[in-house]
């Protein structure tokens, strides 16, 4: 997401379905959606990979929880409960999450423009789970 997309994204109407669907992305490319932590520093990270939805939180190289290849994700679920980095974020997804009302929810860093320099061409900003491994199932 870039800064001007970030400044914009509070300012949208609210939809009653808390369900994001494939169908309600515009842009089906491969990518980080949302990458944040939890309360116990864990990465979270909602991915787009091969036209579906992947959650996962990880810590270090140990997977804590995932659910990979999604036709459809809860909002409220791709919303990790500490912060998200906007600039590891994707304009278009955080704006869905709007929409669906759950804006009050997302508690957002500052802004980091040389965090997103580094990883401007990066279209994952997190592990995917072919990195880290299905060593909890």
């Amino acid at each position: 997401m870039k800064k001007e997309e970030y400044e914009k994204l509070f300012k949208s109407n609210v939809d009653t379905s808390v369900y994001i669907k494939v169908s309600d992305l515009k842009n089906k490319e491969d990518r980080t959606l949302i990458f944040g932590y939890d309360v116990d520093r864990n990465s979270f990270h909602v991915y787009f990979l091969n036209g579906k939805f992947n959650i996962i939180i990880y810590s270090l190289h140990k997977l804590i929880y995932y659910s990979c290849s999604l036709e459809k994700v809860d909002s409220e679920k791709c919303i990790p409960n500490k912060r998200i980095y906007p600039e590891s974020c994707d304009y278009e997804f955080v704006n869905l999450l709007i929409e669906k009302g759950f804006g009050d929810s997302l508690c957002v860093l500052p802004f980091d423009e040389k965090r997103a320099k580094k990883l401007e061409n990066k279209r994952f900003h997190g592990k995917v789970i072919s990195e880290i491994g299905e060593e909890n199932d």
